[in-house]
């Protein structure tokens, strides 16, 4: 884990300093080398050999698998709007990924959206793994550092990458005492499933 990179100003060799956090974190994490390195671990041509799938995260709590922010890009992210006659309705969530009926993970029985996929599956059945990245006390370092990261991979298709757009979050805030973290969640289960229509990518 990276606890320590320290700049005196926002620019360092006339690169914002966000971008050579990032960049020192793609040297020297294993499990961002593990994820853009092309692997041939499976057949899967509409990801152009990568078997990866992953998710950049910021977080000011717990940044390991017993947290809560590594499951956001799965979660349903509902909510509720204000229609023209000034009631308030419920909005639908748009997870990027969810099972489909053929997934043996879909839950037919259940009373809301059986395709959404839960933390205990992502856990215990889909493989996923959470690693720190980045640790500072600054909100701002850390949402700049997960800003970088997410746009270093920005290219990756969809499904790969689990995130839409770069992180549109808050980035700033008084001092607090609270310890904020850029983690990394991944999986080499999804992309086979995405593949055998098990699970679908929301774009």
């Amino acid at each position: 884990m990276l606890y320590y990179i320290i700049y005196d100003m926002r620019l360092y060799l006339d690169i914002p300093v966000e971008h050579t956090k990032a960049e020192t974190i793609f040297q020297d994490s294993h499990c961002v080398k593990l994820i853009v390195s092309v692997q041939r671990s499976y057949n899967l041509p509409a990801f152009d050999g990568y078997t990866i799938s992953f998710y950049i995260f910021y977080t000011a709590r717990d940044a390991s698998i017993n947290g809560v922010e590594w499951t956001a890009f799965l979660s349903s992210r509902s909510g509720s709007f204000t229609d023209g006659e000034g009631i308030r309705q419920p909005k639908p969530g748009r997870p990027v990924l969810r099972h489909t009926e053929e997934s043996p993970l879909y839950r037919h029985d259940f009373e809301s959206d059986g395709s959404i996929i839960t933390a205990k599956q992502m856990k215990d059945q889909l493989g996923f793994e959470v690693e720190t990245l980045f640790t500072s006390s600054l909100k701002i370092d850390a949402r700049d550092v997960e800003d970088a990261l997410q746009l270093k991979y920005q290219d990756l298709p969809l499904g790969c990458r689990l995130w839409r757009r770069p992180d549109a979050g808050a980035k700033y805030e008084e001092l607090d005492g609270k310890v904020h973290s850029v983690g990394i969640v991944y999986s080499d289960q999804i992309l086979p499933l995405i593949e055998q229509g098990m699970i679908e990518v929301c774009h």
